[in-house]
């Protein structure tokens, strides 16, 4: 039970599990296997009323529900990394961005996985439905995931990010904050400069 905990954490905290809304999993499933070699069996976990999980600083462990962070005002929303950046998770993004803008005190930089996503997300019209809201889009790079460039967190900032690790000074200055949460997530943050679950801007 204990293993199974932490991996809804884990999940969570990675942003997997976006909640009843339909923008992410319904259903998670874990396997077990046996030391001897036993084929596999599985446990089917119903996470539908579960509401998206954001993971505070300054460990990706540190879940909690969006609704714990709504007061929680931000500087900068990173959608995208190796981690969370692919074409469904773009397409999520896009899926809240569509019609709306980024905050005029939040920068929102998107970065695909990928020089393939990226291509895709071109072709599906993604990527103007990001420069369209205000957000700055990046050829495919580490970026600001691990401190390196376009993105560097300043002393005080808050980002929200898709990305994996929100370790001290892990974008930036050591006294950054880095809240891990989904893709739905990081899009309805960068609209109303604050945590939000995704339904508060769902049209």
């Amino acid at each position: 039970m204990r293993k199974i905990i932490m991996t809804l954490r884990l999940l969570a905290g990675l942003g997997l599990v976006a909640g009843a809304s339909g923008l992410g999993l319904a259903q998670i499933t874990t396997m077990n296997g046996t030391p001897t070699g036993d084929p596999f069996s599985g446990n089917d976990w119903n996470v539908t009323n579960m509401e998206p999980q954001v993971a505070f600083p300054h460990l990706p462990s540190n879940v909690h529900p969006v609704s714990k962070a709504s007061d929680i005002t931000i500087d900068q929303v990173f959608i995208g990394s190796c981690t969370n950046g692919r074409l469904s998770d773009l397409r999520l993004a896009a899926s809240i961005l569509k019609g709306n803008s980024v905050a005029k005190f939040v920068r929102c930089i998107v970065i695909p996985a990928t020089q393939l996503v990226y291509r895709q997300a071109m072709e599906e019209g993604l990527i103007a439905i990001f420069l369209d809201a205000g957000c700055a889009v990046c050829t495919p790079t580490c970026g600001p995931c691990l401190g390196g460039h376009m993105g560097i967190l300043a002393a005080g900032e808050r980002c929200v990010a898709t990305s994996n690790r929100n370790f001290v000074g892990r974008m930036g200055h050591v006294k950054s904050e880095i809240y891990l949460a989904n893709a739905a997530v990081a899009a309805a943050s960068a609209i109303t400069g604050r945590i939000t679950h995704p339904e508060e801007v769902a049209k």
